[in-house]
């Protein structure tokens, strides 16, 4: 899903759903459930479903999901670097007894 496009005239969502063979482009002034099903790919499907984690992508179990790789790297630089700022912290959070490997 792409924001965006609303040429002229209100800022629509931009939806693209691509397989090996084709793509579909949808354009829809909803953003949440209302969109996603105004394009009509996902409510049916039922293989991978490859998306941000926008929580209405939630509602269609029939699919499974997985984290888009952007997105998926941005969480994990993150968590490293809330990791980093906060090593000293987490250290002293180790329970008694415990050895923290490196």
């Amino acid at each position: 899903m792409k924001p965006g496009c609303g040429w002229p005239g209100p800022l629509h969502w931009l939806r693209t759903a691509t397989s090996a063979l084709f793509t579909d482009w949808c354009c829809h002034t909803k953003r949440g459930k209302d969109g996603i099903d105004a394009a009509g790919v996902v409510s049916g499907f039922t293989g991978i479903v490859v998306h941000d984690a926008f929580a209405p992508y939630a509602r269609y179990p029939a699919a499974t999901h997985g984290p888009r790789n952007a997105h998926l790297l941005r969480e994990l630089t993150a968590v490293a670097g809330h990791h980093h700022a906060h090593a000293a912290a987490a250290r002293s959070a180790v329970p008694a007894g415990w050895v923290l490997m490196r």
